[in-house]
């Protein structure tokens, strides 16, 4: 099971109990999304931001990798519905990456919950 973090999105629930995922270990791969906006608000760039991601977690002895559509434009989102959705279930679907953190949320994140099969989340 992968532990999914989702910055302003809602707690996933699988069934009535919450399911803890095991802990990150040193080695361990953190993807990283944009269920809605880029993460540039407060970074001048996309290179600035992912130093700054990646100086955070080496100290942990953890890799970052980021979505391909992380740092796309679609209006005020990062990639339209469909790749910001595709994105998460990359690295879902992904036995290396261990752990999904959001760049940042928003209500773009709202756009694309239709769109999950939950039972991902389960496994």
């Amino acid at each position: 099971m992968k532990l999914f973090l989702i910055f302003a999105l809602c707690l996933v629930w699988v069934s009535n109990a919450a399911i803890a995922p095991p802990r990150l270990q040193a080695g361990d791969t953190v993807g990283f999304v944009s269920p809605a906006g880029r993460p540039l608000a407060i970074y001048p760039d996309a290179a600035t931001y992912m130093r700054h991601v990646t100086d955070a977690l080496s100290p942990l002895g953890l890799k970052a990798v980021f979505g391909p559509h992380s740092f796309s434009t679609f209006g005020y989102l990062a990639g339209n519905d469909t790749e910001r959705y595709q994105d998460i279930v990359t690295f879902m679907k992904d036995p290396n990456v261990k752990a999904i953190v959001a760049n940042r949320g928003g209500w773009g994140c709202d756009r694309i919950l239709d769109m999950f099969n939950w039972t991902l989340f389960s496994t």
